[in-house]
């Protein structure tokens, strides 16, 4: 029995345990090659980072000892020694990217109207390939102007771009919009002259400009100022060696606000006015463009993508600021007893902040009186008070018969009932129109 115990002992390991040892060896040593491959990954990452941080600390020197006027912006490439790169056998190649600004003595350039250039501002960023997520290295310093003639120097320009934002009360305060182009055109010749770029204060610098008068514009998709308008331009007199800043621009994104149409119980909209479509509209705004009339979307057009008013009551592309909504194309704009409202909203960019306004339909009544009760008439609505800059309003009623009392739902203000025979005789009267339950009843004497 002895025996047999220590022969089986000999006989070594079994094809499944054999089997189950070289498994597990793959599997630890997979994991182990993963590891090496991670960690040389990062080395060689932060091998990289830091070849093109030592290349930007060597720049920015070198721009610092160097002369006055070599100081400029430009790009070159080159290898992790500072040589210029020319093949592959140097390595990773770098780009040193160098951004200079003559701006003044002063940490808030768009604050400083007047103020002499007496620093260039020095940006060294150096990017490579294969960097992926990992940020470039940037490095940034000031030098100081050595002329003490700045009249030689060129001028530059900075302005102060502002959005709004709205707390959970709906208070409004303004921080600097950045990441924004700006463009400053030359006002003689047109010529574009020099852009920049807002920082994270809302702060854009246009250098090198030459004395004289130039427009800065900027120009962003789905932001507007406070005339509604995308594009936003202001000009500018550049002084040589000084900076100029003009009054600070506030720029949001577009925003939207639900118009709810509420007519008065049983007095409905003629048939052509039975959808938001068949009106126009006007807010008036307290400010700047003094009202912006908007009429309804054309074919598939999206009131918030093109300046209209949707079929569903969607105002948009507006400023978020206080506006008034009514109907009509010009709804008294100077009375604002007459203002067909619930009260003032401010369109907000936010889907879930979206407001939603009352717009109050009015209601009138009117009878055509005739000893001639076969006849009918055309009969419509003109509003009676339009404004300078626009002109009335004429709304279809449809046809009447006499003697017949008709309800109907128009928008508020003076409009003249107008009814108009087949031989054509003409009878009018004017009628207020409010939003009253029981209005008075407008009679018109028809004849042929």
């Amino acid at each position: 029995m002895k025996l047999r115990q220590e022969r089986r002992r000999d006989e070594g390991f079994t094809l499944i345990e054999v089997v189950v040892s070289m498994l597990i060896f793959a599997v630890l040593s997979s994991a182990v090659v993963g590891l090496v491959v991670k960690t040389l990954q990062t080395t060689t990452k932060a091998d990289n980072k830091s070849a093109a941080s030592n290349l930007a600390d060597a720049k920015k020197e070198y721009l610092i000892g160097t002369d006055w006027d070599s100081v400029v912006s430009g790009s070159n490439t080159v290898d992790a020694d500072g040589d210029p790169w020319t093949n592959a056998t140097q390595g990773v190649q770098y780009t040193v990217k160098t951004t200079v600004a003559l701006v003044p003595n002063s940490d808030s350039f768009c604050s400083t109207n007047g103020a002499e250039l007496t620093r260039k501002l020095i940006r060294v960023d150096v990017s490579w390939p294969g960097m992926g997520s990992t940020d470039a290295v940037t490095n940034s310093t000031f030098r100081r102007v050595y002329q003490s003639d700045s009249a030689s120097q060129p001028g530059a320009a900075a302005w102060q771009v502002n959005t709004p934002g709205f707390s959970p009360t709906g208070a409004v305060s303004y921080a600097g919009l950045s990441g924004l182009t700006a463009s400053a055109y030359d006002s003689s010749t047109g010529a574009l002259a020099a852009t920049g770029v807002t920082d994270s204060n809302g702060c854009v610098v246009m250098s090198n400009l030459d004395a004289g008068k130039y427009s800065v514009i900027v120009n962003q998709a789905d932001y507007v100022g406070q005339d509604n308008k995308q594009q936003q331009s202001t000009d500018v007199t550049v002084q040589a060696g000084k900076i100029s800043v003009p009054d600070p621009l506030r720029y949001a994104p577009v925003s939207s606000a639900k118009l709810k149409l509420v007519q008065v119980a049983g007095y409905n909209p003629p048939s052509s006015l039975a959808s938001w479509t068949g009106f126009s509209s006007t807010l008036y705004a307290d400010t700047i463009s003094g009202y912006d009339q908007r009429s309804a979307c054309v074919g598939a057009a999206s009131a918030l993508s093109t300046p209209c008013l949707g079929s569903d009551g969607t105002i948009g592309r507006l400023y978020p600021k206080a506006y008034s909504g009514w109907l009509g194309l010009c709804a008294d704009v100077n009375a604002a007893s007459t203002k067909a409202t619930s009260g003032d909203f401010t369109p907000r960019w936010t889907a879930a902040d979206v407001p939603t306004v009352n717009v109050q339909l009015g209601s009138a009544a009117y009878q055509l009186t005739s000893i001639l009760t076969t006849q009918t008439w055309a009969v419509t609505a003109t509003y009676t008070n339009p404004t300078a800059s626009c002109t009335g309003q004429t709304i279809s009623l449809g046809n009447a018969s006499s003697n017949s009392a008709y309800k109907v739902g128009l928008p508020l203000g003076t409009w003249t009932i107008t009814a108009t025979s087949a031989t054509g005789k003409v009878s009018s009267k004017n009628v207020t129109v409010t939003s009253s339950s029981a209005p008075v009843v407008t009679s018109l004497a028809v004849t042929l």
